[in-house]
C-alpha cells in the first residue's frame, strides 16, 4: 500500500539526494513511500492507489523561453483536464499536497495549481536566492 508518492526529477537540482531525505523523514513518520519519476504515472497512481501524502519535489513545467531549449524534450510537462481532476479529487477529498521547493513552477498551465499550493512563482519577480549553509 502506498501511503505517500513522491513525484521527483527536473534540471538545476539535486532531486535525487532531497527525495532520498524526503523519503526517510516520512519513514520516520510511518509512511512507506513511493518514488515516480513522471508525472503522468504519478497521475495514475493518485488516481489508483490509496496514497494519504503527494508529495511535489519536481521542476515540470511548460518550459517556454529558449533558455530551456537544450531541456524541454525531456523535461516539458502540461498537464492536461484529465491529470488536474485527479489531484482535485485527490485534494478535495482529504489528501495531503506538499510542495517543496519548485512544485510552485510545476503545472504552469494550471492556474489553480498556486491555489492548491498557497504560492506561486512569478517570472521575472521572483528570485531563488544564493545558497547558504544552515547554522
Amino acid at each position: 500500500m502506498t501511503q505517500h508518492l513522491i513525484l521527483s526529477g527536473g534540471i538545476f537540482h539535486e532531486f535525487d539526494q532531497t527525495t532520498s531525505m524526503l523519503i526517510d523523514i516520512a519513514k520516520g513518520h510511518g509512511l512507506s513511500s513511493r518514488v515516480c519519476r513522471h508525472p503522468d504515472e504519478a497521475i495514475k497512481i493518485l488516481a489508483t492507489d490509496d496514497v494519504k501524502l503527494f508529495s511535489i519535489n519536481a521542476l515540470r513545467w511548460e518550459m517556454t523561453g529558449t533558455k530551456y531549449d537544450p531541456y524541454r524534450q525531456d523535461w516539458r510537462y502540461c498537464i492536461d483536464q484529465a491529470a488536474i481532476d485527479t489531484i482535485r479529487h485527490f485534494w478535495e477529498n482529504g489528501g495531503g499536497i506538499f510542495g517543496l521547493h519548485t512544485a510552485s513552477i510545476c503545472f504552469s498551465n494550471w492556474p489553480e495549481w498556486s491555489d492548491v499550493l498557497g504560492g506561486r512563482w512569478i517570472w521575472d519577480q521572483s528570485f531563488h536566492p544564493d545558497k547558504e549553509s544552515l547554522k
